[in-house]
């Protein structure tokens, strides 16, 4: 009798110390070995987690001969009702240890992540979506070129800017040059200039060649902004090799002609693309996921700032995944953390939800036209005076206006005009 007992003791499975949350895989083990049909699962090993969210639980399987994929799945059908039973609020999973395959391995998480970083705390670290206008208004170079991988939101930050310009009383010509139109990332609101990376390449040429006549004739109007989408799709073809350098010569003599332009490309690796990551100081540099971390190591002026810039960066970035973790936040409206870069500056700032700023895009003044190059021995066209304003007004004795003088917006020209 007492050599009964005494087996049936070693028969029962081996369960953990009765500490804490260590119960909690106990009444797996006892609920398997009580069922209909018994399973022994020896306690083996419990790796907490460092947050305290849970622990992985290591059971031996003691009964080799049932070892196998049904064993898994039959555990994995009862995930849920398991998942009460140890008090977990996500359904138990199993699967065969990799590193001890007489091992079955599952994840119990019985409490949420703690709140880490508070919306208070981030504040003073970047500029809040709600100010949006600030990352605007520091953009005072001509040029602003924009650097992420797929989906991090360089495609939202333009549309952005673009919706700030039509909202304006006046706002620029918006030429929009599309190498990859009519793929499934496509996220423009307006018209496009250049279609395709053959219409993008000459475009790109055209640019270049208005910049050169506008500064060789001292022409500010009419305002524009040239939007360069996927700019590395045009750097890395045959024909397209020298585009990066071309534009970045022109943006160092883009100031005071009314030119402006987004150069939007995936890969912050400068140096693989021609350029120097001093020459970046050229432009408004913007930089979202990865390239974010690319440009605080490689920017010259960040030197001695890199620790304290990693530090924010990291803690934003916490602040960004638990939001959309806790608020199921995805896509489009997702929580994003962005950089900007000017005049040796740094400064991170939230974007916006996409539609975040209203506007009417048909306000927006759009050239579908290819545009086309002009040469620099093409003759200058004598100008009309066509678009003027008056600047003093002649009277007679009597009051009566007899001479107005006028300035020409196009061309700067003064002349009178007899009444």
């Amino acid at each position: 009798m007492r050599l009964s007992g005494h087996l049936n003791q070693l028969m029962k499975p081996h369960s953990f110390d009765e500490i804490g949350e260590f119960v909690r895989p106990n009444r797996l083990i006892h609920a398997l070995w009580e069922g209909e049909q018994p399973i022994c699962l020896d306690a083996s090993e419990i790796v907490p987690y460092t947050d305290g969210t849970g622990f992985d639980v290591f059971f031996s399987l003691r009964d080799r001969k049932i070892r196998g994929q049904a064993t898994i799945d039959a555990l994995n059908d009862r995930g849920n009702e398991f998942s009460v039973l140890c008090g977990c609020i996500k359904d138990l999973k199993f699967e065969y240890d990799r590193v001890n395959p007489h091992r079955i391995k599952t994840a119990m998480v019985f409490r949420k992540k703690p709140k880490t970083t508070s919306k208070d705390e981030v504040a003073s670290l970047w500029i809040p979506a709600q100010q949006f206008d600030r990352v605007y208004a520091a953009l005072r170079k001509p040029t602003t070129r924009i650097m992420g991988a797929l989906g991090e939101g360089k495609g939202i930050f333009v549309n952005l800017l673009l919706a700030i310009e039509a909202n304006q009383p006046n706002p620029a010509i918006v030429r929009l040059h599309d190498p990859m139109d009519g793929s499934e990332q496509d996220y423009w609101h307006i018209a496009k200039t250049s279609r395709g990376e053959a219409e993008t390449l000459k475009a790109i040429e055209a640019f270049v060649a208005e910049v050169d006549q506008r500064v060789e004739s001292k022409i500010a109007e009419p305002r524009t902004i040239d939007v360069f989408d996927e700019i590395d799709r045009i750097a890395d073809r045959k024909d397209g090799k020298g585009v990066n350098t071309e534009i970045l010569n022109s943006t160092k003599g883009m100031r005071h002609i009314g030119m402006k332009a987004y150069v939007i490309g995936q890969s912050p690796s400068v140096g693989k693309k021609g350029m120097e990551w001093a020459d970046m100081d050229n432009y408004n540099a913007v930089y979202f996921g990865t390239a974010v971390v690319t440009a605080i190591e490689k920017t010259p002026a960040f030197s001695t700032k890199k620790e304290g810039l990693k530090k924010r960066y990291d803690k934003l970035k916490e602040y960004c995944d638990s939001q959309n973790e806790e608020l199921g936040l995805e896509g489009w409206n997702e929580k994003r953390l962005g950089l900007l870069v000017t005049g040796g500056k740094a400064e991170f700032f939230e974007l916006p939800d996409a539609d975040a700023i209203a506007c009417d895009w048909s306000k927006l003044p759009t050239k579908i036209a290819q545009i086309q190059a002009e040469t620099k021995t093409s003759l200058p066209q004598e100008c009309q005076h066509l678009n003027s304003v008056v600047q003093k007004t002649q009277r007679n004795e009597s009051g009566i206006p007899v001479k107005r003088y006028r300035k020409c917006k196009d061309c700067g020209a003064s002349f009178t005009e007899s009444l």
